[in-house]
This record gives C-alpha cells, structure tokens and sequence, in this order.
C-alpha cells in the first residue's frame, strides 16, 4: 500500500502543473531563446587587377575644330579571347547647330564614334583589332575582360592620353 501511495502523490503533484525539483528556481519572466550566432562577414571582394595582356593605343591623327571631329588608328591587342572593347564616350544624339539631345520619337542614342578599315588579326590564343577611327568632341574606349580593371584611352580635338 505504501507504493500506491507515493505514486498517488507524483500523479497529484503533475496534475497540478508544479513540480519543484532541487537545483531549480521559479522566475516569473519567461526564458527567452539563445540569440543566434551572427551570420559571418562576407569576405571583402578580390582587389581587381588591370587586365594583364591588353594592349589598347589611339595615335591621334589630327582634328577639324571647327567641325568638332577628331581621328586616329586605334589597335588593340590581348592575350584573351574573351577581350572586349567598348566605346564609353561619345553617347549622344547630336542635332544640328550645336543644340542639345532631343526627346523625339522612333530615335536612340547613336554612338559618336564612327568606324573604318577594321581589321581583326588573330595571334595564338589572342587577336589584334585595328580600325580608324573619328570621333565627336571627345573619345573614351575602353578594353577588358569582366574579371580585371580594363584599359582606357581618353581623347579629344587636341590628342589621345591612356590609363
């Protein structure tokens, strides 16, 4: 009889929904979850590196002030297939009389750039591009490959400058 005594008293004890057990304390707020680890920092990103075996020059040719148009023979030269050459400026629709770009229907921006006696060359796993060039006001190109810091060569009426 003494057994069914003492799990009489267990079954009371649960019931009642407080069990005291020794090392625990009763605390009236409620415990609030471990804050998780913060995420780690991402890595910083890789330094970019100039494009190794590009070769970009523009000899200047001469220019038309008065017309506001320059050339020269542009070359360029990589190691990497994957080289790609863009003309950043000019960008713009030029009007007549020197006005500024307009918001007329059916037209895109057209390049300033105006292109001639291209030539492509290929060179082992490289190639060789060649072409005159003339330009409005001022030129910027640029030659790279999406991983590494392209080459550059600004110019303008009065010459041709790289990075």
């Amino acid at each position: 009889m003494t057994t069914r005594l003492a799990r009489g008293i267990g079954v009371s004890l649960l019931a009642a929904g407080t069990l005291w057990l020794p090392g625990c304390s009763d605390s009236s707020t409620p415990a609030t979850p471990a804050t998780p680890p913060a995420p780690p920092a991402p890595a910083p990103p890789a330094p970019v590196e100039p494009c190794g075996g590009v070769s970009l020059e523009v000899a200047f040719l001469g220019s038309d002030a008065a017309a506001g148009i320059a050339s020269g023979n542009l070359t360029l030269d990589a190691d990497d297939p994957e080289t790609a050459l863009d003309f950043v400026r000019p960008y713009t629709i030029q009007v007549p009389d020197g006005g500024a770009n307009l918001d007329v229907p059916g037209l895109r921006p057209t390049i300033g750039v105006f292109v001639s006696d291209l030539a492509f060359m290929p060179l082992g796993a490289g190639f060789r591009q060649t072409m005159t060039i003339e330009w409005i006001s001022e030129l910027e190109v640029r030659a790279g490959t999406p991983d590494c810091e392209p080459v550059s060569v600004s110019c303008d009426l009065a010459g041709c400058g790289g990075s």
